[in-house]
């Protein structure tokens, strides 16, 4: 199955904000999109990230940085002169500047196919091997502490040279929308696409296969508060139109168009990660890198004597989030 997983790091998850700073979000939203590429991949599934052209030229920037680090270490161990030094990093800003005026013309076409190193993806999931990336690092007591997750550990899970990456700068509707076009084009070889929310932390192999096997046109997996989770979209008429109760629209949408539809009632696709109260799901029920990251963020479950219900408690901020 070829899967689209739409993903922004542009304020990611705001309703986090009473527990997780804006950096800290990024890091977490990264660490979900980690656990559900990982978890598609491991099926042998085919993963497109259809992400805004920020995330792109972020990640390229960081990349661009990072070689340049690398190569100013080299000149500094091998004693290369000075001379040498300026000849490199010159041009080092031709490249970048030539990346730049590539990643402006993506922009200017709401969708484009990219070709995006390895590296970069990597960049895109986690950034722990830059020490200044205020993603990677945690305030705890006025000092910066670095979470213990390592792109290493990503690397060896996640095959990030068979990521497609997709720049579109629309809202998701029609993101996705112009990815199912695809069915109905003769030129691609498209019989189903699906699609899969980048945040649904508790994905596993087991669910995200019954999901594919189910029959139908069309094959939806609910979220709680009536949202469309997943969609698997066999049928080139269809498009979605997500927010609100898009889970009873996209249903109603397909019957009033004859299409056979089937339901995956499943808590595990359902439960996509948006509140504090999602977060004690993730601590249970996650295996991979979400909860390894909220532990180690000092976020722990928390049982409240008065109430016998399972909250989280942070050490960092010392106060309880039910």
């Amino acid at each position: 199955m070829h899967v689209i997983v739409p993903y922004t790091d542009v304020s990611p998850k705001t309703r986090l904000d009473s527990i997780l700073t804006a950096s800290e979000r990024t890091a977490f939203a990264q660490a979900m999109l980690y656990d559900v590429i990982s978890t598609l991949q491991s099926n042998g599934h085919t993963v497109e990230l259809l992400i805004p052209t920020e995330t792109v030229m972020q990640a390229r920037e960081q990349r661009d940085q990072a070689d340049q680090r690398d190569q100013e270490t080299i000149i500094d161990s091998t004693g290369v002169s000075t001379e040498a030094v300026s000849t490199s990093t010159s041009t080092h800003a031709d490249t970048t500047e030539h990346n730049a005026a590539s990643d402006n013309y993506v922009s200017q076409s709401p969708t484009h196919t990219l070709s995006v190193t390895p590296e970069a993806i990597m960049r895109i999931l986690r950034d722990d091997d830059d020490p200044d990336n205020e993603a990677s690092t945690q305030e705890r007591d006025g000092d910066k502490e670095y979470i213990d997750i390592t792109v290493d550990t990503a690397q060896n899970q996640i095959q990030s040279n068979q990521i497609v990456v997709t720049a579109d700068d629309r809202a998701l509707t029609p993101a996705v929308n112009s990815c199912l076009n695809r069915l109905s084009d003769t030129e691609t070889p498209f019989s189903e696409l699906a699609v899969v929310m980048a945040d649904l932390a508790l994905i596993t192999p087991t669910a995200i296969e019954r999901l594919f096997a189910r029959e139908g046109d069309i094959v939806l997996a609910p979220g709680r508060g009536g949202g469309t989770n997943a969609i698997v979209v066999r049928h080139p008429a269809f498009r979605v139109d997500y927010h609100g109760t898009s889970y009873r629209d996209h249903y109603q949408a397909a019957t009033d168009a004859s299409l056979s539809v089937g339901v995956v009632d499943s808590m595990r696709l359902g439960t996509d990660i948006d509140e504090p109260t999602d977060l004690p799901e993730v601590l249970l029920h996650n295996n991979g890198m979400s909860s390894v990251w909220l532990q180690s963020a000092g976020i722990e479950l928390n049982l409240d004597d008065n109430t016998g219900r399972v909250g989280i408690t942070r050490e960092r901020k010392n106060e309880d989030v039910d």
